[in-house]
């Protein structure tokens, strides 16, 4: 009689679990978006916030060009559709057109111009620079923080940007609405819908904070000097704990012994004895491989080996550091402890070697986590006298600020370049680490082209 109790009731749970926590990804709608693409994410936050749809018949065309009919619709609706009439004056712009109001709002405010003898031209592809000075120009009306810039001079092809759009290009590589590829910034490359996407995703997110699913990859968390080990079936994974009243009472409660349970393929969840005190500033929905986090409602732990979106609020907790794809092959019991936290990288340039201090930042331990897996060697070419650079090969987060460099000082440029400094600098920059003893630096990094290894610092 108790095992078919026992029986029941998990299979009961099973069924709560099942619809308790709603995966509901948006941009599954459409039949030529796959969840491995780059754009997935950001085609599920347009089509989520209503920014963007699709063409009708299911899909979503990423690799069509965006016009600027499209381009000014989409900023009337982040502006909530204010009621206008007319066509903005232009010719070329039916008011019976979808894009009619739209354009009549653009003009007037000053976010364009048309393109010449009354024209509009709505069904021209928009060309990336363009693209910039639309939301340039829209950022500048709404009053947002305009002031954050980038130089362009790094990319090949920066003297062909339009006189009229540089000071929108500085200002979109600053607030990475552009990355470029490969060293080109193709300012008048055609962009794509995919890509539009990409962009207005970061352009809410970086720069007006102002819809319903804002802000939750850049909740800028402060990390602890808490760590913890997870353990199951000799798989081992740590996480970096945030600075929070929740992730302080789980650390609290270590060193635990628990059962795992899987939910749907995308996490492994275990129930620490205490429920945790969660607050809003760490609720999130669109969960990433690798973090670690708090379901209020169960009052479960889950660490995730799989993206995962939930209609319900979820709290981050922390971010794994080492052996992030371990945890798919864990199960049964699960031990959680304490550890120490490791923040040394060493760095070798020829028969030179020396050890940085990690800063306290997401970016830091993103790229722990990527040491972790092996070193990272990387070739550095000299930029201004001061500073050797070299692709990562791979994107980081950025927690970029306001930096006057010096001499031994780590800096991650535009989410995907490492640099390291032997001489002063002033810029926006993220922080990576700190060399400790500089003393040969300069001597080791030479004056031309360098190869330079990145580790983990054996203890």
């Amino acid at each position: 009689m108790k095992k078919i109790l026992f029986y029941s009731i998990s299979l009961l749970l099973i069924v709560i679990m099942s619809y308790g926590v709603i995966s509901t990804a948006f941009a599954d709608q459409y039949n030529d978006v796959e969840d491995e693409e780059w754009y997935y994410n950001a085609v599920n936050y347009v089509t989520e916030n209503n920014l963007m749809t699709g063409n009708g018949n299911g899909s979503f065309e990423p690799n069509a060009p965006i016009t600027r009919g499209m381009l000014v619709t989409i900023l009337y609706r982040i502006e909530n559709t204010p009621i206008l009439s007319g066509n903005g004056g232009f010719s070329d712009v039916p008011e019976n057109s979808y894009y009619a109001t739209a354009v009549a709002w653009a003009a007037e405010n000053n976010i364009t111009s048309g393109t010449s003898n009354n024209r509009f031209s709505p069904h021209n592809q928009i060309t990336r620079e363009q693209f910039a000075a639309m939301l340039y120009r829209y950022a500048d009306m709404k009053g947002y923080d305009i002031s954050k810039y980038a130089d362009v001079n790094r990319f090949s092809d920066a003297t062909q940007i339009s006189l009229f759009a540089e000071e929108a290009m500085r200002w979109a590589i600053g607030n990475e609405l552009l990355r470029g590829s490969d060293g080109w910034l193709s300012p008048k490359g055609v962009t794509t819908r995919a890509q539009a996407a990409e962009i207005f995703m970061r352009f809410i997110e970086n720069v007006t904070n102002e819809l319903s699913a804002k802000d939750e990859s850049e909740q800028n968390l402060e990390l602890s000097d808490m760590q913890v080990k997870v353990t199951s079936q000799g798989r081992t994974s740590t996480f970096r704990l945030y600075d929070t009243v929740a992730a302080k009472e789980l650390y609290e409660q270590l060193p635990l012994e628990l059962e795992l349970i899987n939910f749907r393929d995308a996490q492994w969840m275990f129930y620490p004895p205490e429920k945790l005190n969660v607050s809003d500033e760490e609720a999130y929905h669109d969960g990433k491989k690798g973090e670690l986090s708090y379901y209020e409602p169960w009052g479960d732990v889950f660490m995730l080996y799989e993206d995962f979106y939930a209609g319900d609020e979820m709290h981050r907790l922390g971010v794994g550091v080492t052996g992030i794809d371990n945890i798919a092959d864990m199960s049964g019991t699960v031990v959680i402890d304490r550890e120490e936290v490791k923040n040394k990288m060493q760095i070798s340039i020829g028969e030179y070697s020396f050890t940085a201090t990690l800063a306290d930042n997401s970016s830091a331990q993103a790229l722990y986590q990527l040491l972790a897996d092996g070193s990272i060697t990387i070739d550095m070419e000299d930029y201004g006298g001061f500073e050797k650079v070299g692709p990562l090969g791979t994107s980081l987060p950025t927690n970029d600020e306001q930096i006057a460099t010096e001499i031994g000082d780590i800096i991650l440029y535009q989410g995907n370049k490492l640099v390291i400094y032997y001489s002063t600098n002033s810029w926006s920059f993220t922080r990576l680490g700190k060399i400790e003893d500089t003393k040969l630096l300069k001597e080791a990094l030479g004056s031309g082209n360098v190869t330079v290894t990145f580790s983990i610092a054996n203890d």
